[in-house]
C-alpha cells in the first residue's frame, strides 16, 4: 500500500491507501515493474496510540477502477466526503459519500454527472469534467478569499507551482495560475 491522503472523522483517523502489485508482463529492463490495483481505506479507531498499538480495519473501495479513476485528494463539506478523481492525468473529476457511510463499501460513491447532478453508482462516460488538466494534490477552502484553492501536481520535469480557484467546489475552476 501507498499512503495517498488521511482525514479524521469522529475521532477516528482513515487513511487512503493505494494498493500496489506487480505488473503483469512485465519486462526485465522496465524500470516500473509495478502498477496500481485499486484502493482501500484504512480505519483507525485509536490514532493517539502509538503506529504499532493501532487496530486497523480495511475497508476495501470497489467503486475505483486504475488506470481510468485514480484518487487524488479529498475535501470534507456539509457531512459529506468528497473525492477529487483524475482521469489519466488530464482531467478532475468529483464524487462524493456520505461520511456516516464511508465504513460500508456496498454503499457506492455518487459521481458529479454531466447533468450537473449527483448519480449513483458511478458512470465513467457521465462524469463531468471539473477541470481539464494535471492532477490536484490538494483543494482547500480559505474562508477570506471566499474561494476554494486548488494546487495542482507538478508534471514531470518541471518546477511550476499550478493553481486554481473557484467560488463553489463544482466550479466553475479558473484557469491555472502560476
Amino acid at each position: 500500500f501507498w499512503v495517498k491522503d488521511a482525514f479524521v472523522y469522529k475521532l477516528f483517523l482513515y487513511v487512503l491507501l493505494e494498493k500496489i502489485g506487480a505488473k503483469q508482463g512485465v519486462a526485465p529492463d522496465d524500470i516500473f515493474s509495478f502498477s496500481q490495483l485499486g484502493y482501500t481505506l484504512a480505519k483507525i479507531p485509536n490514532p493517539s496510540d502509538s503506529p504499532d498499538k493501532w487496530h486497523i480495519e480495511l475497508i476495501p473501495l470497489p467503486d475505483f477502477s486504475y488506470p481510468s479513476l485514480q484518487i487524488q485528494t479529498h475535501v470534507i463539506k456539509d457531512n459529506y466526503l468528497y473525492f477529487f478523481i483524475n482521469r489519466n492525468d488530464k482531467a478532475q473529476l468529483l464524487v462524493r459519500k456520505k461520511l456516516d457511510f464511508i465504513d460500508i463499501p456496498q454503499i457506492s460513491f455518487e459521481y458529479y454527472s454531466t447533468s450537473k447532478t449527483w448519480l449513483s453508482p458511478i458512470r465513467e462516460d457521465d462524469m463531468y469534467t471539473l477541470v481539464n488538466g494535471f492532477r490536484a494534490i490538494t483543494v482547500n477552502y480559505h474562508p477570506e478569499m471566499k474561494q476554494w484553492v486548488m494546487v495542482c501536481d507538478i508534471p514531470f520535469l518541471d518546477n511550476k507551482i499550478r493553481i486554481r480557484t473557484a467560488a463553489e467546489l463544482m466550479g466553475p475552476w479558473s484557469d491555472e495560475k502560476i
